[in-house]
């Protein structure tokens, strides 16, 4: 999974799109190459991934004492922040952006470079000379998921959990590699920090501390180790001769490394919580530990072999993740960004408190040119005309940072409505200007919110506690509850989309509710429909006589509602986790939890075929994918915002070649026409004039050549193919290509 290879200068806004159109591909491997591009990092087909904006808690952090610059390690991005002033810093830098989680951040003074661990997404460098526009220098795919990074003149020292050490080359950038590697001890090497000629590497699930000679970094070995008390090693700090360890539940501690053979744990405090991070205030007396639930911690290490605590700063309700300081000022990663003056250690001071990043990704829609998430504490709105730079224009903070958007939805003339938690609110936002969004008006709706569709004058709200509330939205200043209308059966309600005279609703245990909404003020229940897939219901879609259920570990449920006191299922598509699907012209796109995204034809809605994917591998996080969205804006995109990494974007690389109705597919190619489509047994192909000699060939969706038919030259003809390949073996079903000289077109095979 994880090849020895270098993406370089891989900018996620630089992805090359290879469409397939009649008059571009020439040879089977064009087709290929054209369909299955975009693969980068991580296992696609037919998809890429063209720009994101990632940003989400605050959990790593580094500083430049120097420059006054801050780097915020937040979900799946670093933002650079100008601390100069303590009590107002300011955000100069959103740039740097990765593909995975942020694990770990080193920055080199020196060389003013930034070294990014990305977890399943290797690592990266980034040249911060001028901090308002860093530069990527490179991308590398590493043998395993990295949790823990560090350099060193030309090397690049990776904990790649349970592959263990990696030493990468970096001398050249246009070609990295890897020069040595040394196995994890335990399960995890986690963490890394590398002095003269030994890395320091922290192991998890196991809490080792081990010494790595690396004086020859093609053949590093081990020559000494230590056994702190603690389940991971989460940050190492060298000064001296001692190392100090933030070592999660085991407490903060102090190792002495003065003999490298021979490390000894001479000091450990215990934890307050868990121990997370650890910095040095700049004269070296004082340790700061993040305390997670408990705040920040200062220590005096003055004796480092007797620290004790001089006092402690609660954050709360914020978590603390991690820290780093410039002299007596500690940066704290928490789900705010927090700077603590403690130059008196002993009673330290929060001089500001910044509620920007956001907080986790719950829910996206999108209209127009902009594009909306819901998050932790906050709306946030994105101008998406750059789909590959996607930038934030404005934002609403909530009245509590501890309330979250977990639901939301838009109009067509400047309002957004949202669904307020823990708070029970059902709120409604002006954003005609989108930098600077405005209430108009509110009701408490009694429950938490856990999806809502406004329609016409009225918002049809999920509450957790088995309810549909109905909102009459006709004064959007003083929106009112029309109605309370208790829902059958147990389980929270995820998923609500309303068409025509009715309410469909994603149950937790019961899959798919039915109610009458034709009179809003008394609704009546239609019918209950339980697809007995083993999963539980999501999110749905609706769109004519088809319910697309999301019914997470079973994949998508496709349920017949043309009558609404019968629906029955009538397919099924097979995914990981399938957390919200969203339908559009004959396909579905699905946003799947513990796989990526995914997109199947559904044009036999009995028959759902694989269309495309783009794999993100499950990195342990809750929820990769929450929500998924289509703008009618941006044809063949769409976009989803994942609970620790934040938003991405991605295009369906067959998207002008796609059906462009939900009944059949239609061919970009005028010499070439396919009947009927999709086809069971045979297909005829109408041929307007066929090139010279030139042969019939039909392509799966991997380019291969499946057969090839004579054609004789001519003027108009039709040739019949009976579905079978070169061996005479009946295809499978799938998406097929056939290709006439400069001619193609795409076809469907079901069974």
């Amino acid at each position: 999974m994880f090849a020895q290879k270098a993406l370089l200068l891989r900018g996620i806004a630089s992805v090359l799109f290879l469409v397939l159109c009649p008059v571009s591909l020439g040879s089977a491997s064009e087709i290929s190459e054209a369909i299955c591009n975009g693969r980068g990092f991580f296992d696609s087909l037919n998809v890429a991934l063209v720009g994101n904006w990632p940003f989400t808690w605050s959990q790593k952090v580094e500083t430049d004492t120097a420059r006054k610059l801050a780097f915020l390690g937040c979900g799946g991005g670093v933002l650079v922040w100008d601390v100069t002033n303590i009590h107002n810093p300011q955000l100069i830098s959103d740039k740097i952006r990765t593909r995975g989680i942020v694990d770990d951040i080193y920055y080199s003074y020196n060389e003013q470079r930034v070294y990014i661990a990305s977890g399943y997404a290797g690592f990266s460098i980034w040249q911060v000379t001028n901090p308002s526009n860093p530069i990527e220098i490179l991308s590398y795919d590493t043998r395993g998921p990295t949790s823990g990074i560090c350099a060193k003149g030309n090397f690049v020292y990776v904990a790649c959990r349970d592959s263990g050490l990696s030493i990468v080359d970096v001398s050249d950038p246009n070609n990295p590699y890897e020069i040595g590697h040394l196995p994890a001890m335990a399960a995890w090497s986690y963490k890394v920090k590398v002095s003269d000629d030994y890395a320091y590497v922290g192991e998890a699930y196991g809490g080792i501390f081990r010494v790595i000679n690396v004086s020859n970094p093609s053949s590093p070995y081990q020559v000494g180790y230590c056994y702190p008390q603690g389940e991971k090693v989460y940050k190492i700090i060298l000064s001296g001769r001692y190392a100090y360890v933030a070592l999660n539940d085991g407490g903060f501690g102090v190792i002495d490394i003065n003999n490298p053979t021979a490390p000894q744990v001479v000091a450990q405090l215990p934890t307050l919580y868990l121990t997370m991070g650890v910095a040095l205030s700049g004269d070296g007396n004082y340790a700061y530990t993040a305390e997670r639930d408990a705040g920040v911690r200062i220590i005096n290490i003055q004796n480092p072999t007797n620290p004790y605590v001089e006092s402690v700063l609660s954050l709360a309700p914020h978590y603390v993740f991690d820290v780093a300081s410039s002299q007596t000022t500690i940066m704290a990663a928490a789900s705010i960004f927090s700077i603590i003056d403690a130059s008196i250690p002993s009673a330290p001071q929060i001089t500001a408190l910044n509620r920007y990043p956001p907080g986790p990704h719950y829910v996206t829609k999108t209209i127009g040119n902009y594009l909306y998430i819901g998050t932790g504490g906050s709306l946030r709105i994105l101008d998406i005309q750059d789909l590959t730079n996607p930038q934030e224009v404005g934002y609403y903070l909530l009245p509590s940072s501890q309330s979250d958007i977990r639901a939301l939805d838009l109009d067509n003339v400047g309002h957004v409505y949202i669904g307020r938690s823990p708070e029970e609110v059902f709120q409604i936002l002006d954003v005609t200007n989108p930098a600077n969004p405005q209430p108009l008006g509110s009701c408490v709706v009694g429950d938490n919110i856990t999806d809502l569709a406004v329609v016409g004058n009225y918002a049809y709200i999920l509450a957790q506690d088995y309810y549909l509330k109905i909102v009459d939205v006709s004064d959007v200043t003083h929106p009112m509850v029309i109605t309370n209308f208790s829902l059958p059966g147990y389980g929270t309600s995820y998923g609500i989309k309303v068409q025509g005279n009715y309410a469909y609703i994603a149950n937790y245990y019961d899959d798919l509710f039915i109610v009458d909404v034709s009179d809003p003020y008394n609704p009546s229940f239609i019918s209950q429909f339980n697809t007995n897939l083993p999963g539980v219901g999501k999110e749905l879609d609706v769109i004519g006589d088809y319910c697309y259920l999301a019914v997470y570990e079973a994949g998508v449920g496709i349920i017949n509602i043309s009558n609404p006191n019968s629906p029955f299922l009538v397919g099924v598509f097979d995914t990981d986790a399938a957390s919200d699907v969203v339908y559009n012209q004959g396909k579905i796109y699905i946003a799947d939890a513990f796989g990526g995204v995914k997109i199947a034809t559904v044009v036999d809605p009995a028959n759902p075929v694989m269309h495309g994917f783009y794999d993100n591998p499950y990195d342990g996080t809750t929820d990769n994918y929450r929500s998924l969205a289509l703008n009618n804006n941006y044809p063949g995109y769409f976009f989803t915002v994942d609970y620790y990494k934040g938003l991405k974007i991605y295009k369906d690389l067959l998207y002008e070649i796609s059906e462009k109705q939900s009944t059949s597919i239609i061919s970009h190619s005028k010499l070439i026409k396919a009947f009927p489509n999709p086809a069971k047994d045979k297909i005829f192909f109408t041929i307007y004039g066929a090139e010279k000699l030139k042969p019939l060939e039909i392509f799966d969706v991997l380019g291969r050549n499946i057969c090839a038919i004579k054609v004789p030259n001519g003027q108009t003809q039709t040739i019949v193919w009976n579905c079978r390949d070169n061996y005479n073996q009946k295809v499978q079903p799938g998406i097929y290509f056939a290709k006439l000289g400069s001619n193609v077109v795409k076809f469907l095979v079901i069974e």
